[in-house]
């Protein structure tokens, strides 16, 4: 089996504070180079979208999101999730994301960065839905 990511920080933290409860995700680039080169179909965004709102909703029953997914270009790599708050989601950094899609990333790892987790509910969530696609995304691809 191999191992294509390793999460760093996910604890809570000794003191509560603003932003405390972010993880960061390395992400093997080998697996990025293979995910983006394959297009997404609507209809799978879609259902991500969909199954993604009934994660967010057992942990935060009255939210605004809609779309807690966004995919890099139409590809099936995913740039970033997002669950309720100030903000508050786990990705890929915007500026970086054109740098990942055209650039040869074997050997090297992306990360996944948290932006304005500030709860253990929020850390739990974002973490179940990026798992959720993790899973989707190697098994429907055969990676």
């Amino acid at each position: 089996m191999d191992f294509h990511f390793s999460i760093r920080g996910y604890q809570p933290p000794n003191e509560p504070t603003a932003g405390g409860y972010g993880f960061t995700i390395y992400f093997d680039g080998g697996f990025t180079n293979k995910l983006r080169l394959i297009e997404i179909p609507p209809s799978s965004i879609d259902n991500f979208n969909e199954f993604g709102k009934e994660i967010i909703d057992t942990v935060f029953p009255k939210n605004d999101i809609v779309s807690p997914y966004l995919f890099v270009e139409g590809s099936w790599l995913l740039q970033v999730c997002r669950v309720p708050g100030n903000a508050c989601d786990v990705g890929i950094d915007g500026s970086k994301a054109s740098e990942i899609a055209s650039r040869n990333l074997e050997g090297h790892f992306i990360e996944y960065v948290p932006h304005n987790v500030d709860s253990r509910d929020q850390a739990y969530t974002l973490l179940a839905l990026w798992n959720h696609w993790y899973t989707l995304a190697s098994a429907v691809n055969n990676i």
